[in-house]
């Protein structure tokens, strides 16, 4: 189920996630699973895991030079940002793809995903921030909470999603950008893991993973959804060892 459809109401037939054996074959993709009572892998943390958050958190995030992330709230749309949105949206069709149900191709329905996100942020089970460059906006960070996952998938950790409009694509850009949000959360927030579920299809985000050696890939942790056959892959981010980016790799 997305989060579009868990908000208005809708209902998917999706299957949770498995942990992979030796003689099974799984499959899944980034739409969200019915919650399940299998196992699920468990997160190392130090301390306990954060399930919430408090909107006092959600601060602007500067990341240096043109680049600062800003918590998308109903000021949105008396902005500028709020027809740039719809206009760079045209420039990316295959958002449709990877996060079907956010549709920003026209001003009614912008007004309504844009207000679902608001709302999913007043009802605790996540919130967003808008990527700014310069003074306009070029993509976004979604963040779902333990709660939300759990509700919808069975999954009870922190996961986020994300993307950047195609002007700004294919310049390495992404990586930076979380690394500097996941620090954000890990110091304010006190988040110790992060995951994020990626479309099997969907190789130019999987290529970047490849690159991002923050997040390592999860193999025991696999989705399915019945009704397109559609796999998944799982990555997660160990926040406590980014100070030293390339640690897991010893």
């Amino acid at each position: 189920m997305g989060l579009f459809d868990f908000l208005f109401g809708k209902k998917d037939k999706h299957t949770s996630p498995e942990r992979k054996t030796q003689n099974t074959s799984r499959s899944s993709e980034t739409h969200r699973p019915a919650p399940s009572t299998r196992h699920q892998p468990k997160a190392h943390t130090l301390g306990s895991e954060p399930k919430s958050f408090s909107t006092n958190m959600l601060q602007g995030v500067d990341l240096g030079g043109p680049f600062r992330l800003i918590p998308l709230d109903m000021g949105i749309f008396d902005s500028k940002d709020f027809l740039m949105l719809g206009i760079l949206a045209s420039t990316t069709p295959e958002l449709a793809k990877w996060l079907p149900g956010f549709d920003l191709s026209s001003t009614e329905s912008a007004q309504k995903h844009l207000r679902a996100c608001v709302l999913r942020t007043e009802m605790g089970l996540g919130f967003t921030y808008l990527i700014k460059y310069n003074s306009g906006v070029c993509g976004m960070i979604f963040v779902n909470t333990p709660t939300y996952n759990e509700t919808t998938i069975g999954f009870p950790y922190w996961s986020c999603d994300f993307f950047l409009f195609k002007p700004m694509q294919g310049q390495g850009l992404m990586p930076k950008i979380l690394l500097g949000f996941l620090l954000f959360l890990k110091d304010v927030f006190k988040i110790h893991n992060m995951y994020s579920i990626v479309d099997s299809k969907n190789t130019a985000c999987l290529n970047m993973f490849d690159k991002c050696l923050f997040f390592s890939k999860q193999p025991d942790m696999v989705f399915t959804d019945p009704s397109t056959g559609n796999k998944a892959v799982a990555f997660k981010c160990d926040l406590g060892s980014l100070d030293d980016p390339f640690a897991h790799l010893r």
